[in-house]
């Protein structure tokens, strides 16, 4: 899939592109120290495209149920790293 913007032909990512290049960040995130290793060890469990300030996003998820929190990573729809969110669940 790309985008139709002449000049501009960026390839969009698919779920399953999503997913690695989640994984992949996640790893680096990991190294950088800014997410605990045990997030190495923990499954994705959700991805999807949503909708955030007007524009859409990769969001890939991942549940660490041990510690009861919730990782979200989220792209562009071209997989350029946006931000990532961590929280507890209720």
């Amino acid at each position: 899939m790309a985008s139709g913007h002449p000049g501009h032909d960026v390839e969009q990512l698919d779920q399953q592109s999503a997913i690695e290049v989640a994984s992949n960040k996640l790893q680096d995130l990991i190294e950088a120290d800014k997410l605990n290793s045990t997030w190495s060890e923990v499954k994705m469990i959700d991805s999807q495209i949503v909708r955030i300030k007007g524009r859409q996003n990769w969001i890939v998820s991942y549940l660490d149920v041990e510690n009861n929190q919730r990782l979200e990573l989220i792209f562009s729809l071209t997989g350029n790293f946006i931000t990532f969110s961590k929280r507890a669940l209720s």
